[in-house]
Formats: structure tokens, C-alpha cells, sequence
């Protein structure tokens, strides 16, 4: 696997270097390639729609492109290779264990999708979230066992060289997939996103359809975590069109029952809280012993497992509290990266490594077993997360990794990829290290967004079966 190690950790910097002083000062700058077109643009920067948040990535000096990148110009999309990077890319892959069909999946959550007949780049509001497309492909079922469908961006045309047309996805007018294995799983209630009604059931479709149940009680608009990497529609970025509020227990489990029947409960394995944060760590554990309670009162197994996301849990009496809620000993850790965590994500969510430490060891001494850390593939450079991932191995502070890759769902989170990540030999790279240090992938098949778990397969990563 040594080829994966090409991967450098800053790529060279060619003479279309974009500077900071030539955007301000309104300097002649070529924009790079797309495909075989070069853009040219006076200074576009200045009045088009990135003027404010792309100004202030490069205040930050965040990032460099070189020659075969493109650049943000007037109604072009930043930092988004050509499909020359994708076309190297899977030649170095067939010599592994990795098919062009798991290849072109990881490809599909980088670039997003097309659909046929959509129209061009339009110099969105930034701000503004692309369209979801749920689909099930051939590549994200394992051991028998289907997983939650693909969440991906539409993007318009000229984007993506990935066309959804004809029951299939297409790359290079050659479909990807076998025909009729790509399924476009509908979004709730007239495309209502999910998020908006407080819970969903991500297996729906399969054969077990009510295998977990997912909820997102708290709907505000105001996360105290400012993650600049969101892929929620409203976040602390956008309000939602309703009234923000948090969903009581009772209000979300009426809606399941009326919805879904009373007898759905009873089929349900797993319930998972990701939601915005609370801010607090007694209201959260508050309203998480409310909803144990009330799902037990009306049907759910005695021995179904809570899952939560406790980001806002961190004190030692908040973690016995919670660990007394869940009644299973693997504490869940939103970690999502290494590198520039305060910038990227605020000052709450984004505490320093070393803090993250102390909460991860007390939760140890509280009674919690193993660590399971939630990671967000595509933000640190390579080097970064190999030297944290075994920092924190080497001190027992994780035992398991929930992977998922970096998707950007607005037009300004795409320079927040970094230039290595577009790569998929980025992601292989990654899957060597985790598992030299003896660290588990943990259940692929829930991620919406994770690694493809054929691509697990094929690389030996130990992979607990549902």
C-alpha cells in the first residue's frame, strides 16, 4: 500500500497561485482549469456572491491551490478539481482490492451528483443548502445487511461529471452501476426534510425498516456547536421556516404512533439522539431521561439501547448521570477533527484537544468501557489525523471510529475539503492507519455519509455485524 502513502500534505503551489492582494486590488488572475476550458475574470471576487465568506477564508490564509485546480471565479464553485484528478485516481486504485464502483461511490459523496436536465451554476447564495438525493447503491450493503441510503448534493451541471439520468448514475456517459440497482429513496412528506419533523427511521425500505429510530428533537436554529461543516439545512447559519423549539418526548411519539402504527415500536433496536446541542448538560440529560421514559411507557423493549451524541455532557456528575440513562457501556464522542477545531466549529463545541482528554478519561473512570469517537473524514490533512487518532489510541481513549466523509451541502463549505481529500487514495491512506493501531470502524452501515462498507471489506477493517 505504499502508493497510498503519495498523498502529500501540502500540494505544490503553481504560478496560478490565488493571492489575496491581487483578489482585493482587482489584478488579472487566471482561475484554472475546468475540464479543458481556462476562466479568466477581473477581479470577480469583489462583486460577486462569495465576496464576504470567501474573503474570509483568505484572511485566514486557509488554503493555496495549484495549477490544476479551479479556482473560485464569477459563477464557478471553489477549489473543485477536474475529472483528470478523478481518471488518476481510479488507475491508481485498480491495482488494490477497490472496484470502480466503490471507487466512484467515494468519488460521488466528494463531487455530488447532477441530474439530467438541471441547470448550470448560478451564483447561489452560499448560505443556501443544495438539494438532497437519498439513494441505495449495490456498494453500501454488507454482509447481507442493506444500510441507510447515500445522502448526496445535487450540484448543478458542469459541477459533478456524475449525471443521475436513466435509473443509474453515469460517469463519462457510461453508467456506474448494474441496471436497477440505484433506488431513490423519497424524502418525508412531500420532500418536508426530515430534520423538520424530529425523527425519522434511516432503514426504511429495507428489511428492517424500524431497526433504529433516529430523532432530532431540538430544531432552533441557534446550535450553540457553529460548525462550519454542517449538513443539517438549518443550523446556527439559517433559521428554520417554522418557529424553533425543542419537540417534547410525548409530541415526537405521537407522531410515530399516528404515522407508523403503535406496533413499529416494539421493532425498534435502537433509538439514536443526534440533534442540535443544548448548550446545557442538565437540560440535555433532562430531556433524554424524559424520552427513556416515555418510549418504555409505550412499547419499546425494556433492554433498547440510547444512543446520543453527548457533546454536551462534561462534567464527571453529567457523564455517571448519563451513563446511568443508557444502560450500555461504550461512551459516544462527537470529535469530528483535529485541526483548527475552534475555527471551524466555535468555542463550545470546539474545546481543545487536551480538554477533549479529560472529558474522554473521566467518562473511563465513571464506569464507560470502550470510546467510540465520531470523526469527519475530509477536513485535516492526513498527517493530523494520524497523529491524533494514535495520541489518543496509545492513552486507551478510543476504541472505535464512526466514520463519515466530508460532503459539502453549500456552496461555501466546499473550500472547507482539504486539497488531499479529493483524492480517494486520501480515504485508503486513512484505512491503513486505523487499522494498524488496532481501532474498529464502527456499524458503516448507519452512516449516511460514511465510508462505502464494501470499501471496509476490501481493506480488512474489522467491522462489528449489526
Amino acid at each position: 500500500m505504499e502508493a497510498y502513502n503519495r498523498v502529500s500534505e501540502t500540494p505544490p503551489v503553481g504560478s496560478t497561485s490565488l493571492r489575496r492582494d491581487a483578489c482585493l486590488s482587482g489584478e488579472h488572475i487566471d482561475y484554472g482549469r475546468v475540464g479543458n476550458v481556462r476562466r479568466t475574470s477581473r477581479n470577480p471576487l469583489v462583486t460577486d456572491w462569495l465576496t464576504a465568506g470567501y474573503n474570509l477564508f483568505l484572511s485566514f490564509g486557509l488554503f493555496e491551490v495549484s495549477e490544476d485546480w479551479i479556482m473560485v471565479g464569477r459563477g464557478s464553485p471553489p477549489l473543485i478539481p477536474g475529472a483528470e484528478l478523478i481518471d488518476e485516481e481510479r488507475q491508481l486504485c485498480q491495482s488494490t482490492q477497490v472496484s470502480d464502483e466503490v471507487f466512484h461511490t467515494v468519488c460521488l459523496q466528494l463531487w455530488g451528483v447532477c441530474r439530467e436536465g438541471s441547470g448550470g451554476w448560478q451564483m447561489p447564495n452560499p448560505l443556501h443548502a443544495f438539494e438532497e438525493i437519498h439513494l441505495r447503491l449495490p456498494t453500501t450493503s454488507m454482509n447481507g445487511i442493506d444500510s441507510v441510503p447515500r445522502k448526496l448534493p445535487v450540484v448543478p451541471l458542469g459541477i459533478s461529471p456524475y449525471i443521475r439520468t436513466a435509473g443509474n448514475i453515469w460517469y463519462r456517459e457510461r453508467p456506474i452501476f448494474a441496471p436497477d440497482c440505484v433506488t431513490e429513496v423519497p424524502l418525508p412528506e412531500g420532500n418536508r426534510p426530515r430534520y423538520l419533523k424530529g425523527y425519522s427511521f434511516p432503514f426504511m425500505g429495507t428489511s428492517t425498516p424500524y431497526y433504529e429510530l433516529r430523532l432530532n428533537p431540538r430544531n432552533t436554529g441557534k446550535c450553540p456547536g457553529r460548525c462550519a461543516f454542517c449538513h443539517r439545512g438549518f443550523s446556527y447559519r439559517l433559521a428554520p421556516p417554522q418557529q424553533g423549539r425543542v419537540f417534547p418526548p410525548c409530541e415526537i411519539v405521537d407522531s410515530i404512533v399516528r404515522e407508523h402504527g403503535p406496533k413499529c415500536l416494539s421493532q425498534i433496536d435502537h433509538v439514536s439522539v443526534i440533534t442540535e446541542l443544548f448548550g446545557k448538560e442538565f437540560t440535555f440529560l433532562s430531556y433524554l431521561e424524559q424520552l427513556k421514559k416515555m418510549l418504555l411507557e409505550c412499547g419499546c423493549k425494556p433492554g433498547i439501547s440510547i444512543r446520543a451524541c453527548s457533546q454536551d455532557v462534561r462534567t464527571k456528575e453529567g457523564l455517571e448521570r448519563l451513563y446511568s440513562i443508557i444502560d450500555h457501556d461504550r461512551y459516544s464522542y462527537t470529535l469530528e477533527m483535529f485541526s483548527r477545531r475552534r475555527e471551524l466549529m466555535g468555542g463550545y463545541k470546539g474545546i481543545e484537544l487536551v480538554t477533549v482528554e479529560a472529558i474522554l478519561e473521566t467518562a473511563k473512570r465513571v464506569g464507560f468501557r470502550t470510546i467510540k469517537l465520531n470523526y469527519v473524514a475530509g477536513i485535516d490533512p492526513i498527517r493530523s489525523f494520524e497523529l491524533g487518532i494514535r495520541r489518543l489510541r496509545s492513552a486507551g481513549l478510543v476504541d472505535s471510529l464512526g466514520l463519515s466523509i466530508f460532503t459539502a451541502f453549500t456552496a461555501e463549505q466546499i473550500v472547507l475539503r482539504h486539497q488531499d481529500a479529493w483524492r480517494v487514495s486520501y480515504y485508503l491512506r486513512m484505512l491503513e492507519v486505523i487499522k494498524d493501531i488496532g481501532v474498529s470502524v464502527y456499524e458503516p452501515t448507519c452512516f449516511e455519509m460514511g465510508y462505502p462498507p464494501q470499501l471496509l471489506e476490501a481493506f480488512l477493517v474489522p467491522v462489528p455485524k449489526l
